[in-house]
């Protein structure tokens, strides 16, 4: 499974209440001491929801511009310096003339004569072995050059000064920044602020319980609310001076019960776990908790008008991949709450506490860690592996409903593994991940899930994966994702009896052609490869005619061997946007099927060998994003680019044409 969940991408609107504390860190490292020394640390010290990784962030947007490398690293609950350093070599710019080794290598190599910025954010245990510490830092101190700075956030590092609350007027301004947005709403629910101002006091000057109880207060703005939150309960269980476990508590007590559902659910991920917005929706629809009375909604567009709603509640961030991506991620303290909360059905089991953890009989989601940092000696990995082969005698395994295993297991443990799936009846939702074992062994004791919903396999290691004797029974399947896998596929040939299947999500557009009959699979949103074959009707062209719920990419091979482009039936696919035809001959049927395509975006017309002899045919387009012509031979012109069929077209693209065609 992934991390890092936190990154150095500031994204809160406004810095509240650490000014003092950032101009100093930010004068230490760019005009004072720090800069003659080679190496200096800097901690940042306070407990969960204080504000250390927005501080940090801060920082680092400031003082980024005086270094060579930057590196920013959310640092793991068990201090593994090995894979730490594989973390931060990879994050490194590579050198063009660099020799391959080791991470001491390779971070030695690329901090040569460079000032560097190392941050290690949230950061459990690193001061309980000096050693570990010293092989850390071991490379970092070879930079030859001076300046270079390593930040930690942690909660628990013996030394510094601890990171505090905010203080109580800055505090209250970032409360009533969270729950009004501004001056004026402040001003038109004056009757508020007092008991406002009470429930403020509670949360200890974190920034963390100001977004979550603010945004609870805000969806409500009444004074029977507020003054229902005030007198909770739940404050009675504060304990110590900066518990705000009973805040957050309490605003996951006022959510919709649909939502806290679905946030319940990610207690089975690792802390810091990096959800990708389409990964947590599939995991509901594997579930079948999103429920809506709009007809016309698909399911996919309800999962993530829920996870919006968890980000507007303040139980999830929103953040941006390089690519425009969005990701989603969750406090440390939140992932406590939701480990909390649903303890009664939900539970993660590590290579650690396999044989202590208590398993409530009650238990119908499991999610099992392997750590290899747990294993690193034979008697351990004995123990362990022995401990989880007695797994499914402790677990109640035929009421199991979801399945994650993950972390850098092999094969070893095929066979207790295997045992749980064997032996599991109800299992919805399987995810596997980094198998470093032949899934081919695994995939033999699927035969009884007849309920799965959602298979995910990750980076799973096999040659070839046969799927023909085991997913074609899998009559309620919605989701198989095999994209990060490598190896080659087997598909059973009634593969078409998956009649629910939703998204078949492949690395290889060949598996998508593949399908026979995939007319049948009319709830499909991804076929990326339609290949016509010959007069076989189980890839005949109607196969895909009544696949209305097709989007993004679809590419049509073997255009010629199909009598019409009508059957096709374009013209519903309203969610595709982009399309690629390959056809070799036959002008005239090329030109129907363009009468019947009614698809907004990009369009591919490749190998084209026949002339566009008529103009009047241009008028008959529908409105174009791009269209590219490939191979087109004779000159013709394109005058009517000026109609109204062409009134989206950004530019037409003529490739390698025999005659170049003029455009007017």
């Amino acid at each position: 499974m992934s991390r890092p969940v936190t990154t150095s991408e500031f994204i809160d609107p406004e810095f509240y209440g650490r000014v003092s504390e950032g101009i100093k860190i930010i004068n230490d490292i760019t005009q004072g001491d720090c800069c003659g020394k080679d190496l200096t640390i800097i901690p940042i010290v306070g407990s969960g929801g204080i504000g250390k990784t927005t501080l940090t962030q801060h920082v680092y947007k400031k003082v980024q511009n005086h270094f060579d490398v930057k590196v920013w690293v959310c640092v793991s609950l068990n201090f593994n310096v090995y894979r730490l350093k594989e973390e931060i070599a990879k994050l490194m710019p590579e050198l063009k003339d660099e020799k391959p080794g080791s991470p001491d290598d390779l971070i030695e190599q690329r901090l040569k004569s460079k000032r560097f910025l190392l941050v290690l954010d949230d950061m459990w245990n690193c001061g309980n072995n000096e050693d570990e510490w010293k092989r850390l830092l071991a490379p970092l101190r070879k930079a030859q050059s001076t300046g270079n700075i390593i930040l930690v956030t942690t909660r628990f590092l013996a030394v510094a000064e601890m990171l505090e609350g905010l203080e109580s007027e800055v505090f209250w301004e970032l409360f009533q920044a969270c729950v009004f947005g501004d001056e004026k709403s402040i001003g038109n629910h004056a009757d508020l602020l007092v008991t406002g101002k009470k429930i403020a006091e509670k949360l200890k000057g974190s920034p963390l319980a100001a977004k979550t109880v603010g945004r609870l207060l805000r969806n409500h703005l009444d004074l029977e609310h507020w003054t229902s939150v005030l007198e909770s309960k739940e404050w009675e269980l504060q304990t110590g001076d900066n518990d705000i476990m009973p805040a957050l508590k309490l605003s996951y007590d006022y959510l919709p019960f649909h939502l806290q559902y679905c946030f319940t659910y990610c207690a089975l991920f690792p802390e810091d776990y990096r959800f990708e917005s389409d990964e947590m929706v599939h995991l509901w629809i594997g579930l079948d908790i999103l429920q809506s009375q709009n007809q016309n909604k698909k399911v996919e567009e309800i999962g993530l008008s829920y996870l919006n709603d968890l980000v507007n509640y303040g139980f999830f961030r929103k953040d941006m991949n390089k690519d425009g991506s969005p990701y989603y991620t969750m406090h440390d303290l939140l992932h406590e709450l939701a480990l909390k909360v649903s303890s009664y059905e939900y539970l993660a089991i590590s290579s650690s506490n396999v044989r202590s953890v208590q398993i409530p009989p009650s238990i119908r989601h499991l999610s099992i860690v392997i750590d290899d940092s747990d294993v690193n000696d034979r008697a351990t990995f004995e123990n362990v592996k022995k401990d989880f082969s007695t797994l499914h005698k402790r677990i109640d395994v035929e009421k199991l409903q979801s399945l994650i295993l993950s972390g850098q297991y092999h094969g070893s443990f095929v066979i207790p593994f295997g045992n749980l799936l064997s032996k599991a009846k109800a299992l919805r939702v399987i995810l596997m991940f980094n198998a470093s074992y032949d899934m081919e062994n695994m995939s033999r004791n699927f035969s009884k899930l007849i309920h799965l919903r959602y298979l995910r396999i990750v980076k799973g290691y096999f040659q070839v994966l046969s799927l023909s004797n085991i997913i074609s029974r899998f009559y309620h399947l919605r989701i198989l994702d095999v994209r990060q896998c490598s190896g080659h596929f087997n598909l059973p040939s009634d593969m078409s009896n998956l009649v629910k299947l939703r998204h078949f999500l492949v690395r290889d557009d060949s598996l998508h052609s593949a399908i026979a009959k995939v007319g049948k699979l009319k709830c499909l949103q991804e076929l990326r490869r339609f290949e016509v074959k010959g007069q076989a009707e189980a890839f005949a062209l109607r196969q895909i005619g009544q696949l209305e719920e097709l989007k993004g990419s679809l590419s049509i091979y073997n255009l010629e061997n199909s009598e019409t482009g009508m059957e096709a039936n374009l013209l519903n696919k309203r969610h595709l946007h982009k399309l690629e035809l390959m056809i070799l001959h036959k002008q005239n049927m090329f030109l129907k099927i363009l009468n019947h395509i009614a698809i907004y975006g990009s369009y591919i017309l490749k190998r084209m060998e026949a002339p566009l002899a008529h103009h009047g045919w241009w008028n008959k387009f529908p409105p174009l994003g791009e269209l590219w012509l490939v191979n087109v031979s004779g000159e013709e012109s394109l005058s009517c680019t000026k109609s109204q069929s062409f009134q989206n077209l950004k530019s037409p693209q003529l490739f390698h044409p025999s005659h170049s065609p003029q455009l007017s």
